[in-house]
């Protein structure tokens, strides 16, 4: 399943703005022709669904979802402003020397 940071979450639910009566938007998860990239949409049937605070925020297709499972997606503060990332998990053990060596 992708992963999705409290402040990724927390800049998804500022960018949708305050939800709605019905059916708000939500921000879709989309494989394209550079990787992936976001899109305004609605929850379609079988979309694994994120939430935050109660509210769906992010949905992701089946296919999508597996090309993305075990991901971050995470939200960085740059010159220009928050921006979305979305990589690997980082492995803090990763830096370590292996021990009796």
């Amino acid at each position: 399943m992708l992963i999705i940071t409290d402040a990724a979450k927390s800049h998804i639910a500022e960018e949708l703005g305050e939800p709605t009566e019905g059916e708000s938007p939500v921000v879709r998860l989309v494989a394209d022709a550079d990787g992936f990239s976001l899109e305004i949409d609605t929850p379609g049937e079988g979309d694994q669904t994120h939430e935050h605070e109660g509210r769906p925020i992010l949905v992701v297709a089946p296919d999508v979802a597996e090309q993305v499972d075990g991901m971050v997606l995470d939200a960085e503060e740059t010159e220009e402003g928050t921006v979305l990332t979305l990589g690997e998990p980082e492995d803090e053990d990763e830096d370590e020397e292996p021990e009796g060596g």
